[in-house]
């Protein structure tokens, strides 16, 4: 349900060390006077209108589009939404929830500096929609499969820290593969690139991205 601390910490590394391409933060951007706010757009989901700018919404659509490259068919009635506290995301940097039924992924990042903000922000998207689409696509024996091949304490036990469940291996494996293999932000634990891209065809029943093949 959330973004870990270890995972923000060798982000925010690779944000510092990476080319500005893509939004990245580099000395030569890092004081770079803030881009105008964009317009804002009204994009309707299950019937209600969450205000996103532009930027976000192309974020949104830009992210779905990377499961579907992936041949992961991400949930289409998400209800997604961005907020500059992390009190909507109970303290956290994003939060994955069914409501009623409905499935929301909220999103709680915001930076001075709007390449860093928006590069953030899809990491954080990507990982909150690999949760959405693990509570529709990976049942019980799978979970358990996945537990054991990666030494999971369990799926998602509460008595359990964050980067021990299941859940979130698959929630920080699945963004690894699908966005930024580079980056190597998955905890391996002694496991070999390969073993976790073995991992990835597990969870998905898909074979792994070339991009994340080609990291190993």
């Amino acid at each position: 349900m959330t973004w870990t601390a270890r995972t923000i910490i060798t982000l925010l590394t690779t944000l510092l060390t990476t080319a500005a391409a893509g939004g990245f933060l580099t000395a030569d951007n890092a004081d770079a006077a803030p881009a105008p706010a964009p317009q804002v757009e009204a994009v309707s989901t299950l019937g209600e209108i969450a205000e996103l700018t532009t930027a976000q919404s192309d974020l949104v659509a830009s992210s779905f589009e990377r499961f579907t490259q992936a041949g992961l068919a991400a949930p289409t009635d998400v209800v997604p939404s961005f907020h500059d506290s992390i009190d909507a995301c109970n303290g956290n940097l994003g939060l994955s929830t069914i409501e009623d039924g409905i499935q929301r992924v909220r999103i709680c990042w915001s930076h001075e500096n709007p390449g860093v903000e928006i590069r953030l922000q899809e990491q954080a998207l990507v990982h909150e929609l690999a949760h959405a689409w693990a509570d529709l696509n990976v049942d019980e024996p799978l979970r358990n499969a996945f537990v054991e091949f990666t030494g999971a304490a369990s799926w998602n036990l509460a008595v359990d820290g964050w980067n021990d469940r299941g859940t979130e291996r698959a929630a920080d494996l699945i963004t690894w593969a699908l966005l930024d293999p580079a980056a190597l932000f998955v905890d391996f634990e002694g496991a070999s690139c390969h073993q976790w891209s073995a991992a990835y065809e597990l969870i998905t029943g898909e074979s792994a991205p070339s991009t994340l093949t080609d990291a190993c």
